[in-house]
């Protein structure tokens, strides 16, 4: 059975987001001033096979899984911005299962694995208006990857 919950789930996430920012009469962030920021996810990612000269199987995710995201920034003049974020990604589990293609010996490895970033972003407003603008930025940050397998 096909399972279109995650999509359902970000969808509704960005209309809830969009419904927000077309209400409200004014711009979120304000010249010279502090602002936090936040933000949800759900991440899914489509079973993968794989074959190489060794071997051959197929990597599938047990569910999805969850991130948050928690930032604060500053809102200088002319439309710049500069901002640390932390992300978090839940636990997730991968189940591989895979032969060697000259033996035939099967193999299953479990995975657990969650994952942190921490980002530094800057970004410079190109157009904007009330309710919403267009950006371009860039960053710098560092991640960790924790995971176990069986």
């Amino acid at each position: 059975m096909n399972d279109n919950r995650p999509f359902i789930v970000i969808f509704v996430m960005l209309l809830t987001v969009l419904g927000l920012v077309l209400v409200n009469k004014n711009a979120y962030a304000v010249e010279d001033r502090f602002y936090l920021r936040g933000g949800t996810g759900l991440n899914y990612v489509n079973p993968l096979k794989l074959k190489d000269y060794e071997h051959t199987g197929k990597i599938k995710l047990k569910h999805t899984f969850p991130l948050i995201e928690l930032g604060a920034g500053y809102q200088f003049k002319d439309g710049i911005r500069a901002e640390v974020a932390f992300d978090h990604y839940f636990l997730f589990y991968l189940k591989e299962r895979s032969k060697r293609l000259d033996t035939g010996a099967e193999y299953i490895v479990n995975t657990k694995t969650y994952a942190n970033a921490l980002m530094f972003s800057s970004y410079k407003d190109v157009l904007s208006s009330s309710n919403a603008s267009l950006f371009i930025g860039g960053g710098l940050g560092v991640s960790r990857l924790f995971e176990t397998a069986k």
